[in-house]
């Protein structure tokens, strides 16, 4: 087994235990009364710090993508996004963990909004690196660029 493997097979195994956890949130998040003007939910993750916590923010956005309102921290206080003993182990750092967790991250995101949120109820709501323009929608995984 490579070592690509290896660590995506340990971070999906990861995700595979807080899946209640999540769709919990993911509930909350959808079912929240927001105020007239939000338009869109926009899912912002921080790679460097998948193993001090979740690092997914939650900004409830208007019309112009500008934020209404507080953030909203997935999983707050509860997990981390990718244990350190995995995120951070000496074995894995040639294959660039922060790049690959980033990925599997956010398509267990896509995949588990889709089967929390239902359409017909759901913000159009998308995914990215906060310092990233490409940011994928979270019910269709198609990749948009916002530049």
């Amino acid at each position: 087994m490579s070592l690509k493997q290896d660590f995506s097979n340990a971070v999906k195994n990861h995700f595979v235990k807080i899946e209640p956890l999540l769709d919990a949130e993911f509930a909350l998040v959808s079912q929240r009364t927001y105020p007239t003007s939000v338009k869109f939910l926009l899912f912002e993750y921080d790679s460097p710090q998948f193993s001090q916590d979740f690092s997914v923010s939650v900004w409830s956005m208007n019309a112009e993508g500008e934020p209404v309102g507080e953030v909203y921290w997935l999983l707050k206080d509860k997990v981390v996004a990718v244990p350190a003993e995995t995120y951070e182990a000496e074995k894995y750092e040639e294959i660039d963990p922060w790049h690959i967790a980033s990925e599997l991250l956010e398509r267990w995101l896509t995949k588990r909004w889709s089967k929390t949120v239902k359409k017909e109820q759901a913000y159009p709501a998308f995914i990215g690196h906060h310092d990233s323009y490409f940011k994928k929608n979270l019910l269709t995984g198609r990749q948009v660029s916002w530049d």
